[in-house]
């Protein structure tokens, strides 16, 4: 009945390449054989995504950590991390590839980011260990909001001497030298100017 009911769902041009088989576990270890293609090509896709993501010139860290955080969760799914099955595990594997996984992404996330937070990348990567992503990503939020902090007080602060204009005509000089048509210069001896202008 089961195998009857397995090749009934398969569509008939597929059906037709299909051996019938005894048993269902027979059937579909066939099948699986046959269609299985496993997790390492989209695993492969993932991580060369991983690898070339880079935050964009005018893109928030949010939005960045944003499209790493997806790519990371796909990874997982499909390359999860083994893990002890022994009773009383004593020999810590588990938090070992939990932790490696962990310094991996905040590399990741790291190496993508722009040039404007140099210093802040060099601080974090000299730190032993190399803190969690969660410390990184919060450390980084907070530089990127100073920062704009300091942008928007400067695009405020526009000195107002800057676009001053003269409104009146400069007076005359005490020393009865009247307007600067009247000024003579005395190494050239040329009206407009003195020597030392």
């Amino acid at each position: 009945m089961i195998v009857a009911w397995i090749f009934n769902t398969i569509e008939p041009t597929v059906r037709s390449t299909i051996s019938y088989r005894d048993t269902a576990y027979d059937l579909w270890e066939d099948i699986k054989l046959r269609f299985s293609l496993g997790n390492g090509i989209k695993i492969y896709q993932l991580k060369s995504v991983v690898a070339s993501c880079k935050q964009q010139p005018s893109e928030p860290i949010l939005e960045y950590y944003g499209r790493l955080k997806k790519l990371w969760d796909d990874i997982n799914d499909f390359d999860a991390l083994p893990f002890c099955t022994c009773t009383g595990c004593s020999c810590g594997l588990n938090v070992t590839l939990r932790n490696r996984r962990m310094a991996d992404q905040v590399r990741q996330f790291l190496m993508g980011l722009q040039p404007c937070h140099d210093n802040v990348r060099s601080n974090l990567l000299g730190t032993e260990p190399l803190p969690s992503i969660h410390a990184v990503y919060s450390r980084l939020i907070q530089e990127e909001e100073v920062q704009m902090h300091i942008q928007r007080r400067a695009e405020t602060s526009v000195t107002p001497m800057a676009f001053a204009t003269p409104s009146q005509k400069p007076s005359a000089s005490k020393s009865g030298g009247g307007s600067k048509s009247l000024l003579k210069c005395t190494y050239c001896g040329f009206h407009g100017h003195l020597e030392d202008r």
